[in-house]
């Protein structure tokens, strides 16, 4: 997974990739701590989406640009464009199934 750190480097990374999952967290959020492993383990079986992760508190930004109100905040993004958001944790079947869709 990236650690994006700043507005250019997300650009840089959806600019480069068809299929990115954006996932919005804080390291403070007890749901994003229960989100992660999860992920962890999506992201080592699905080789050909990026998985991204924006700390909200460290790019407030971001969090704004893509309307984040509460976290965790999964995008799927496809082709630089958000075709799902998903709020708050997910099973692995249905981020699987989310995946589906920027495929």
């Amino acid at each position: 997974m990236i650690q994006i750190e700043n507005k250019e480097h997300l650009e840089q990374i959806l600019s480069e990739n068809s299929a990115v999952v954006m996932d919005f967290y804080a390291d403070w959020c007890g749901p994003c701590k229960q989100l992660m492993p999860i992920l962890e383990q999506v992201s080592q079986e699905q080789k050909d989406v990026v998985f991204c992760k924006i700390n909200v508190d460290q790019n407030e930004e971001l969090s704004r640009a893509y309307g984040v109100r509460s976290i965790p905040t999964l995008k799927y993004v496809k082709n630089n464009e958000i075709v799902k958001t998903t709020l708050g944790v997910q099973p692995v079947k249905i981020i699987t199934e989310s995946l589906d869709e920027i495929m």
